[in-house]
């Protein structure tokens, strides 16, 4: 509860969300301690090493521990895709990994989902920069989507 109050102290009181980094998170464990802990969601439930639907689902859902017997006072967003995923392990080209991220944000849509994204800021910089620079451009095209423009 101490690193609570320090990220609080930090971003200031609210309903905030995490990622557990590396994708690291144990079924029910990590729920439950980010229950406790008050964040309002999660958004690690993903493949590190391929993108899409490993909640089954893009739509939102409470988790619910089988141990527990109740579905947890939170709410799981699962990651469709992450940079790391789409260029590290796929070896996809940025120009590649901007088709997949549409791809997967009109099956999303679709459906009534939301594509959840995890884009490192490490992406913007060295031998990723070609990353970086694609990203805007994704973004200009969801948001198009979006607004029924695309």
């Amino acid at each position: 509860m101490a690193e609570r109050g320090n990220f609080d102290a930090v971003v200031g009181p609210g309903k905030h969300g995490a990622r557990q980094h590396y994708l690291r998170f144990r079924v029910p464990t990590s729920w439950r301690n980010l229950e406790q802990l008050g964040f309002a969601y999660d958004s690690t439930l993903g493949y590190a090493d391929h993108e899409g639907f490993r909640a089954g689902t893009c739509r939102r859902f409470r988790p619910f521990d089988v141990q527990l017997d109740r579905a947890l006072e939170m709410w799981e967003l699962p990651l469709i895709v992450m940079d790391a995923t789409l260029n590290r392990y796929r070896g996809l080209t940025p120009q590649q990994g901007k088709e997949k991220i549409l791809e997967l944000a009109k099956r999303s849509m679709s459906v009534g989902g939301t594509l959840t994204i995890l884009w490192h800021n490490s992406s913007f910089n060295y031998s990723w920069k070609p990353w970086g620079q694609m990203y805007p451009e994704a973004l200009k095209h969801l948001s198009d989507m979006v607004s029924g423009v695309a």
